[in-house]
């Protein structure tokens, strides 16, 4: 879905440079466009600073060009509420698998398995095996990094499937020492094994996949701020502010205000404001 959206804002700015669709200029009759200097200078007279066009861009893209009479921003806005539409939909959809692994985590994790790993009567144990240097262990807050559901659910349910000094909770661990192609010298490194928690495996791609609809969600988040950015100065240039169009005068707080957009080169560029009073 992502890609469709991302496809659509593509076209949106590639019709709107091109032009498309055509403007109709504030307070001329479209049968009239084309009509005598006297009107274009009567339209140019009436317009208000592009100031207010550009701001009502920043709050919706499109509305700008709308009110100074460019129908292209009806397109800006579809766009608009089409991907806030997006950003809710992965938003749920993130928070709707986070909730199923958070549930996976509780059914096949234990912190009791984990405590066990660690226990100091028994130097065989897997924990104290791979992770001696971290005895004693009485809870989970005494390994690195450990946190309890309380204090910080998000890093405690990442710690789970994240890192292996926790791997030991889960339901189906299999100790590495049992497969006869690590050894001799095992060490830590070998729990990260896919053999070691076929759960915790699913677990971790459970977890991807709901990450995987917050950056769709984020993405679209920076697609929406990208929008209003170029609606703003798309009202701007139809303006003339930046030279693309009948010369509009920018005021702020009744001071004129000149947007200065200069290429230099092929691969920079000058972008200014000068403020006269």
């Amino acid at each position: 879905m992502f890609v469709a959206f991302a496809k659509v804002a593509i076209a949106v700015a590639a019709l709107s440079l091109l032009g498309w669709p055509p403007a109709v200029a504030a307070g001329v009759d479209q049968g009239e466009i084309g009509g005598s200097t006297a009107q274009a200078e009567e339209v140019r007279e009436s317009r208000p600073s592009v100031a207010l066009p550009m701001a009502m861009s920043l709050v919706l893209p499109g509305l700008g060009e709308v009110v100074t009479g460019h129908r292209r921003g009806y397109i800006l806005m579809a766009v608009d509420i089409a991907s806030w539409i997006g950003v809710k939909h992965y938003h749920d959809l993130g928070n709707e698998k986070r909730d199923e692994y958070y549930d996976f985590a509780d059914l096949y994790w234990s912190e009791a398995r984990l405590l066990t790993a660690y226990d100091a009567m028994n130097p065989d144990q897997p924990g104290i095996f791979y992770f001696p240097l971290f005895d004693p262990v009485t809870s989970i807050t005494d390994l690195p990094l450990g946190v309890t559901r309380e204090e910080d659910e998000r890093e405690y349910y990442e710690n789970l499937g994240k890192w292996d000094q926790f791997v030991f909770g889960w339901e189906d661990f299999s100790d590495p020492r049992n497969y006869v192609d690590l050894g001799p010298d095992y060490t830590s490194q070998d729990l990260q094994d896919p053999r070691t928690s076929a759960l915790r495996e699913a677990y971790r791609r459970m977890r991807e996949d709901s990450n995987d609809q917050f950056t769709n969600r984020d993405r679209l988040l920076y697609l929406n701020m990208v929008t209003r950015v170029f609606s703003a100065f798309q009202v701007a240039y139809l303006q003339g502010a930046l030279g693309g169009g009948p010369r509009s005068e920018m005021r702020v707080a009744g001071h004129p205000v000149m947007l200065i957009a200069d290429p230099c080169g092929w691969r920079g560029g000058r972008l200014g404001v000068a403020v006269s009073w």
